[in-house]
């Protein structure tokens, strides 16, 4: 993953890769240690679509991934605002 800091100071990581179509799961590990990682917030449990804006948080116990339901095989950006505690998976065009 790319990390930039945007001109408001937000920090913001970002990373392109090709998805197949079904059900994903991630998080986003900072320290490659898992001491402090990133999962869905625990009140958003259902799978989002692309394009959705979620809530993340700080899920360093584990228990919780980001779900995300692909609908075609293609190149997809995820944009991970730690700053603001937001996800989104869109589409490369």
């Amino acid at each position: 993953m790319n990390k930039h800091v945007a001109s408001n100071g937000d920090v913001i990581w970002e990373c392109e890769l090709f998805l197949n179509t079904g059900h994903v799961e991630f998080k986003f590990d900072v320290k490659n240690d898992w001491s402090l990682s990133y999962g869905v917030n625990p009140m958003e449990k259902n799978l989002s679509s692309v394009g959705t804006i979620f809530n993340v948080k700080n899920d360093s116990e584990g228990q919780n991934n980001i779900k995300i339901n692909i609908p075609y095989a293609t190149k997809y950006r995820i944009r991970f605002n730690q700053s603001k505690m937001l996800c989104v998976v869109e589409t490369v065009e």
